[in-house]
Parts: C-alpha cells; structure tokens; sequence
C-alpha cells in the first residue's frame, strides 16, 4: 500500500472529498499534504514554495472552497495571477472544485471582455472567487466596480514571476484596497531574497511551507547544448527537430520579435508550429493554445510572460535559442518537461559571445555538450521512427489485400521503394 496520505485524511468535508473522488482526485501532492491542514486548522497568513506544476492550485483552491460561507452572495476570495493564461488554468481548476455548489469562479483577465466581468460583479448571486491578472483586477477596482468589503481570502499566485515582471507597484495598490482582517496565502516556486522581502509586507506571521523537491525528488530532465558557430540558429533547431521525430514541446525566445521571426521561418519551412506571446489578442492566445494541447502543432514558439503558467503534460523537449536572462529563467524554462514522474530533455543553443555567461549559468549544473546533427544522423533517426511505428500496426485485412495485388508483376523491395517514394518523401526530406 502507498504511504501517501489521501485526501480524506487531511481534514476534508465529505462533500469535498466526492467531487474529488469523482474527479480521480486521491492522493495529493506533497505541496497539498501541507498547505490543506494548515488552511483548514489555522488561521494564519501561509508563503508556501512549490515547484510549478505540483497542484499549487489545488492546495489552497480545494481547502478555500470548503471554507467559503455559500450564503454569502459576495466576493469572497480574490486570487491574482501573473499572466493570463494562468489565470485561466486556475480560474478552470477551481470551478471543477466547486462543482455542486452554489459558487461562481469570476475571470477578470486583459483582453477579455470587459463587459462581461461588469455584468458579473454588478449581480452576484453565489459566493464568488475572482481570479485575474493585476491590472485588471485594479482597474475594477480604482473605478469601485470589484467591492472587497467582505473578502476574506487573498491568495498571490507564482509571486516571484509577478514580482519579475514589475507587478510590484499594482500589487501594492490593490492591497490597499483589501479589508486589513483577510488572510493571505503567498504561493511560489521560488523565494529570492527580494522576493521575500516584498511579500512579507503582505503577510502577518505567516506559517512558512517549502515543498520544494529535494535533489533526490527533482525531475528527470537531461541538460544539453549545442555550440552556434558555423550553421545559423534556424539551420541548427531544423536539424535538431529534424533528429529528434517524436519532438513535442516549447521553443523559447527571449524577445516578442524573436518569436515572430523564427514562426514565420518555421512555418515557411513546413512545420507544424503556433507562437505565443504577450502582444498577441487573447483569442490568438487561446487559439494556439488549443491548437498545441490537441496535438494539431507539435512546437510552441513562447516567450517566459506567455509560458509562465501553461502547465502541459507529456512535454519531450523544451529548447532555448540563446542562453536565458539567468539562472531562475532557465529552471522555470526547463520545469516545462519531466513532469510527473516522466522524463525530459533541455536543449539550450550557445552563441560564441554567450559562453561566459552560459558557464556562470550551468555552474555545478552536469549539462552535456551535443554534436550537430548531420543529415546522415537525421534520415537514420527518421528510418528508425518509422520502423518503430511500422512494428507496432496491426495491419488489417484490406490492407493485406492491397498490398498482395501492389506487389504483382513487381518485386516486392521495388514496389516499397516506389509507396515510399510516394506517400513518405516529407519525413525523409533533408533540410
């Protein structure tokens, strides 16, 4: 039996505990073993530091839900969110929570409809939970359209990355607004000690709680680069896709321009890839997005501000143009992959101007210099992928007919060779 604890053991109403089960909900992560007791059996302010992708926002979203007063028809809760899109995966994760009960989950994101989140906080009708990104959230706030009076939960998502991208100043500003008797819960995977010194501001004696992962529990993620010298960076990351035929993952640039460019190569090239970043309109956002999680495009092309939050499974690679800004960049990049328990490469392109800085970055880190791959190495990976996935079809009946009558008056190599030639020329062509 697994020592785990489940969810039932963790102080829990049972009604809770149905939708989770429902769900497929039964041992919780370790960030969630902590934060839930503490969140039902104290009353305390709570900075807790967890990796991204642990279940944060069932952590405090599952014990928050349970402890909303439902006859309350008011904003009870606000919780903000860096970016939108994670404030979107929450926003999705806490109303499969609160399935069954009378509590509506408010989005309040930039470029969303305005209208929409007005009508929604001008008639509540249900105990409310308001998830957004921080200039949102003032601007309804600055013109008394979200009324806090009586909220009594105040939850900061992912702080350092809001801290990183210069949210200090609104988050300050909406603070002010918030009654002084709330209690607030500070999440993030990592604690600089800028960053704890900005948060303890909002605190009041706060429990600590690190679930961070230990060396012994940190992700099975293979560190590698490649050295830019003689081949551009657009002719290497073909020829390392081209390698590598089962690649799905995220491609991170530095710049909004870089994304831009390197799409437009990439799709001009035959690629199956979309872009995300922060100028782009949220249905662009949400458009490839979907586009990426349904498997129609293998290769997202992000910046750090429209990745930080997206939480996919089954991530392969994850693979930096240039060498990231520093050290916390380049681990939050690279926690995009090796996820629950799988396995994942790192690939990170090294110009000859960025070697100093990229020695300083992977100090104490084992990362494995790779060779360029050759077009010999590319069309032997590509055999290999096909062969695999020709031993593992069953062929049905009609298909063994039509090959017997293919092969008649043709040797049966030739008339291979020609089917190939045929319907497979893309996977082996050479870039």
């Amino acid at each position: 039996m697994s020592s785990t604890p489940l969810f039932a053991q963790l102080g829990l109403s049972p009604q809770t505990i149905s939708t989770l089960t429902k769900r497929g909900y039964n041992h919780p992560t370790p960030i969630q073993t902590q934060l839930i007791p503490a969140v039902l059996e104290t009353t305390s302010d709570i900075m807790a530091q967890a990796a991204t992708g642990t279940g944060k926002t069932g952590a405090f979203g599952i014990p928050l839900i349970d402890q909303l007063h439902l006859s309350l028809h008011a904003v009870q809760a606000l919780v903000i969110a860096p970016t939108r899109e994670l404030a979107a995966q929450v926003s999705r994760e806490l109303r499969l929570f609160a399935e069954g009960r009378p509590i509506v989950v408010v989005e309040m994101c930039g470029g969303s409809g305005m209208r929409e989140q007005i009508s929604e906080l001008k008639s509540l009708k249900k105990a409310t939970i308001v998830v957004g990104t921080p200039g949102r959230i003032l601007d309804h706030l600055l013109k008394k359209r979200l009324r806090t009076h009586d909220l009594q939960w105040f939850v900061l998502d992912e702080v350092d990355e809001m801290l990183n991208f210069g949210f200090k100043d609104d988050i300050d500003k909406i603070v002010a607004f918030l009654p002084e008797n709330r209690r607030t819960i500070v999440l993030s995977a990592t604690y600089p000690k800028s960053v704890k010194a900005t948060v303890n501001h909002y605190l009041s004696d706060p429990i600590v709680i690190n679930a961070a992962p230990t060396q012994a529990d940190k992700p099975a993620i293979h560190e590698q680069y490649y050295a830019v010298k003689k081949i551009s960076k657009f002719q290497l990351l073909c020829r390392v896709i081209d390698a590598l035929p089962n690649f799905y993952g995220f491609i991170f640039c530095n710049t909004k321009r870089e994304v831009d460019e390197l799409s437009k190569q990439m799709i001009h090239a035959g690629y199956l890839v979309d872009s995300l970043h922060g100028d782009l309109s949220q249905s662009q956002r949400n458009r490839a997005f979907e586009r990426f999680t349904s498997k129609q495009c293998s290769m997202l092309i992000v910046t750090d501000v429209a990745a930080r939050g997206i939480d996919v499974k089954n991530i392969s690679h994850v693979i930096n143009l240039s060498v990231p800004q520093n050290l916390d960049v380049y681990t939050h990049r690279i926690g995009r992959t090796g996820r629950a328990g799988q396995s994942g490469v790192a690939i990170t392109f090294v110009g000859d101007s960025q070697f100093g800085k990229f020695k300083r970055l992977i100090a104490k880190r084992s990362i494995e210099k790779q060779n360029i791959p050759s077009p010999s190495d590319i069309l032997a990976s590509k055999k290999a992928a096909l062969l695999n996935q020709l031993n593992q079809v069953a062929p049905k009946p009609f298909y063994m007919e039509l090959a017997m009558d293919l092969v008649k008056g043709i040797p049966t190599d030739d008339a291979m060779a020609r089917l190939l030639q045929l319907r497979c020329a893309d996977i082996f062509k050479r870039r």
